[in-house]
């Protein structure tokens, strides 16, 4: 795909996955990809009071915030997750680029709100934080083909 430049937010797509059975969630209004690096650091003595570091471990988390949706499929799967505890709150994240790449991320999903006040829509906002490494392809998107 030969896709270049800036892009809103909203082109991303994206799609998680419970067995062979992928949802789109609904009314969701922000995705957030944000990287915990662990770094470890150490002062030696050969190096003059300069700090040395070494990037020693990664982990990835995906944050959505968006609006409770009663009857959508995939939004109303993603709050069902709100009462799963172990491997059933372990599910598949798929996020694809417009520019082709995707991002496969194997994660808890972590429900963290619901509700609101008496005169708002109701929030649904949850996260899915990684367990082992992510999946990233660079050349691989058939949902923009498709489009």
């Amino acid at each position: 795909m030969s896709y270049s430049g800036v892009t809103p937010v909203f082109k991303l797509r994206f799609h998680i996955k419970d067995g062979q059975t992928s949802y789109t969630v609904k009314d969701v209004e922000s995705l957030s990809i944000t990287f915990d690096n662990g770094i470890e650091e150490w002062t030696a003595m050969d190096s003059n009071g300069w700090r040395k570091r070494l990037m020693t471990g990664k982990a990835l988390s995906v944050g959505m915030s968006g609006k409770r949706c009663f009857g959508d499929p995939g939004n109303d799967f993603v709050a069902s997750l709100a009462f799963k505890t172990g491997l059933e709150a372990q599910k598949e994240l798929l996020i694809e680029f417009p520019d082709g790449a995707q991002l496969s991320v194997t994660g808890v999903v972590n429900v963290t709100s619901m509700g609101g006040e008496s005169t708002q829509v109701a929030s649904l906002d949850w996260e899915v934080l990684s367990v082992g490494e992510p999946v990233f392809t660079e050349e691989s998107n058939e949902y923009y083909d498709q489009q």
